[in-house]
């Protein structure tokens, strides 16, 4: 650039002395043509006017043709500069643009030139760091001794070389750069500039080391791998095998490589049927990956089971070049999987309902026989708590139980959607994970609903069976009192026809004698008066005899009347007759202290059993004579209203408590102490009455006595023809 402004100045200096000249000459010319105007044309000045002009052309000329050469020399020196600045301002966007780290050091390191991307990587301006040593701006302290080191190397002419530091940026933080040093010599060979050439390698050597890492983590895993991990030949050679595809093969861990050497059939050597291989190879071509579970045969001939996750490994043409995967022996695991389907298909197919619960008490999983009657009866839902819907009882029991044993064994029930109640025969059980601590409930239970309605009713019917053995026991006692009654009348019956007889025989004889006596002996025989008084005695015995036979005959026909042995068992009777019939029978309990006052009123013969009925009578004024304390009253009342007959047996004994009234009819109640009453007597009249479609009902009031009222229809025979 000095050049070019050396040659200007010239240029300048050249053209204002020919301006210079020009203006001299000018005005030689003026003074010429005056002198000529004033003294006439002289030559001799002309002839010199003539030889200054001739100098002044050929000086002019000389200095035209210098000013044309240095006009051509300032145009080749323009020329050398724009391709100066051309190359200066491309090395310089060159140096801006490129990637890499340029930075330029004079000889004793301070910065001259710090190209953009050292501004990018820094975060300085080329301004901040001008003529700053480099040491004192970027260099770590532990590395400034190195960088000095290498630079003086450098000053010695020991170049190039590379080296490795690290830059801080502004913000503080160190970049790896990567750097190619060499130098720039002056005319004199002498080092005048040093120029670095770096690369951020933080991310490669980080990406480095991490590859690094990463493959020592990869080796570490493929070797300590669980899994086993292998590559192949698409012909079925194996070419890697870590050491847990060995122990899966049956191998020792440590004879992988032998195994690589010795496999070069897969399909032969390890799968149980060759043809499985060819499949996968077919799936491998169609999809590029398999998933699949095959079997394989150990280096001992055991079959396993295997999972094989594979893939192909391509070339950059398509073709397949090596097969990798992962090979897992899952044999104990499809035996799992079974005894967990066969566990699943009974968990499913159980009748008993099975639900799991979880320590916060809610349940996770119901099986279809908990879902009926726990989901679709009860509303009962998974998620829901497991006590929703039971009995605060019966909860509490659980929980009581549960927090004492951990285990419940019991009798459950739930509310149903339609009022019901749903009985469960309840076992709960705790499931504990591996490390001991509980997992979860686990609740089995069996509707036992059904069940218990049958076992109700089965109860029902055995206290009904009961019963009626027990009515069964008083019929066949009061059937055998009837035979022992039929039996002794009877025999009373016999003695007392021959009785009858002679007293019939006995009262002619008396009365043929009276007569014999009368005519044969007169008033004024001397025995006539003896004779009279041991007739009248005769008569008067013969009356006693009479009326005894009249009354042992009367209770022999009332006795055999009760026991109805002779008569069908259902029938039209009168019973009033059958109400004297058992008076007659206990008139030997009631004759002493119990007056029997009889109120009969207008009945009609009724349909019933006489002697069923006669059993409600004997054990009605049975009672009525034990509640009577010393002497007392029975009265017996009937009476007919709206086609009923009404029957009342009142007394007036010592009446029944209220508390007693409404259970005075159940089977085995008593009152009268053990050995004196089977509390069978008032259940069996009322099933008798029950039979006959009729009632029994009972008023009472302590110190008052007792009235019971019975009540039967008097179209009996019309309603059994109906039924």
């Amino acid at each position: 650039m000095s050049g070019v402004t050396e040659l200007q100045e010239r240029v300048e200096t050249l053209e204002q002395e020919i301006r210079r000249l020009e203006r001299v000459n000018e005005a030689l010319i003026n003074r010429v043509e005056r002198s000529t105007d004033e003294a006439g044309s002289s030559y001799s000045l002309f002839e010199s006017n003539l030889l200054l002009q001739n100098k002044i052309k050929e000086h002019s000329g000389r200095l035209i043709h210098i000013n044309r050469d240095l006009q051509r020399e300032i145009r080749e020196r323009k020329e050398v500069e724009e391709a100066l600045r051309r190359e200066r301002d491309f090395t310089s966007a060159i140096l801006n643009t490129v990637g890499v780290l340029i930075v330029v050091l004079d000889r004793q390191g301070r910065i001259v030139r710090f190209n953009r991307a050292c501004e990018k990587i820094t975060g300085h301006a080329f301004e901040e760091v001008k003529h700053k040593y480099v040491w004192e701006l970027f260099i770590i302290p532990e590395e400034v001794g190195l960088v000095k080191g290498i630079f003086k190397e450098l000053q010695a002419g020991l170049f190039p070389n590379n080296a490795e530091n690290y830059w801080v940026t502004k913000e503080g933080k160190r970049r790896l750069i990567s750097w190619a040093n060499t130098a720039i010599l002056d005319h004199e060979g002498q080092v005048e500039h040093i120029i670095g050439t770096g690369v951020d390698i933080t991310e490669h050597r980080q990406a480095e080391e991490a590859l690094r890492e990463s493959e020592e983590r990869y080796r570490s895993i493929f070797e300590n791998a669980t899994m086993g991990i292998f590559r192949t030949t698409p012909e079925g050679k194996a070419l890697t095998i870590n050491p847990a595809t060995a122990r899966i093969l049956g191998y020792d861990s440590r004879s992988a490589l032998e195994l690589i050497e010795s496999m070069d059939n897969l399909a032969e050597q390890v799968y149980d049927d060759p043809a499985d291989r060819q499949a996968i190879l077919r799936l491998l071509r169609e999809k590029g990956q398999a998933i699949v579970e095959v079997p394989f045969r150990r280096r001992d001939g055991s079959r396993i089971i295997v999972k094989l996750n594979i893939w192909m490994v391509q070339d950059e043409n398509g073709n397949l070049r090596f097969i990798e995967g992962f090979i897992e022996d899952i044999t104990e695991r499809k035996l799992t999987e079974e005894k967990l389907k066969l566990y699943h298909r009974i968990f499913m197919a159980s009748h008993d309902g099975i639900a799991v619960v979880d320590r916060e008490g809610k349940i996770t999983e119901m099986n279809p026989a908990q879902l009926k009657y726990m989901g679709e009866k009860c509303g009962v839902a998974i998620g829901q708590q497991a006590s929703t819907g039971l009995e605060k009882a019966d909860a509490r029991k659980i929980m009581q139980s549960l927090e004492k044993t951990n285990h419940f064994k019991g009798e459950i029930k739930f509310p149903g959607r339609k009022d019901e109640f749903h009985y469960v025969d309840l076992s709960i059980f705790p499931i504990y994970n591996d490390d001991g601590d509980l997992n979860c409930y686990v609740g089995m239970g069996r509707d036992i609903t059904e069940i218990k309605h049958v076992v109700n009713e089965l109860a029902e019917a055995n206290k009904n069976l009961r019963d009626t053995q027990s009515q069964l026991v008083q019929s066949e006692k009061m059937a055998s009192l009837g035979m022992l009654v039929a039996g002794i009348a009877h025999e009373i019956n016999t003695p007392m026809g021959s009785i009858s007889s002679m007293h019939d025989t006995l009262m002619r004889a008396n009365e043929k004698l009276s007569n014999i006596l009368e005519t044969e002996c007169t008033e004024d025989s001397p025995n006539h008066r003896k004779i009279q008084g041991m007739l009248k005695v005769i008569d008067d015995a013969n009356r006693v005899i009479k009326d005894g036979t009249e009354r042992v005959t009367t209770i022999v026909r009332r006795l055999r009347s009760f026991a109805r042995l002779d008569e069908a068992e259902m029938d039209k009777f009168d019973l009033h007759e059958g109400l004297e019939d058992t008076l007659t029978l206990i008139h030997h309990e009631i004759k002493h202290n119990i007056t029997v006052n009889r109120h009969y009123g207008d009945i009609p013969r009724i349909y019933c059993s006489l002697s069923r009925l006669n059993q409600v009578f004997v054990n009605l004024l049975i009672n009525a004579k034990q509640a009577i304390k010393g002497k007392g009253e029975i009265i017996i009342t009937t009476y007919q209203r709206d086609n009923h007959v009404y029957l009342e047996f009142t007394d007036t004994g010592s009446g029944i408590p209220k508390d007693n009234l409404t259970k005075i009819f159940d089977p085995g109640f008593t009152t009268k102490g053990v050995g004196v009453g089977t509390g069978l007597g008032l259940s069996i009249c009322y099933q008798i009455l029950q039979d006959h479609h009729g009632e029994i009902k009972v008023q009472s009031e302590i110190g008052k006595g007792t009235t019971f009222t019975v009540i039967l229809p008097t179209n009996l025979d019309e309603i059994l023809g109906e039924s």
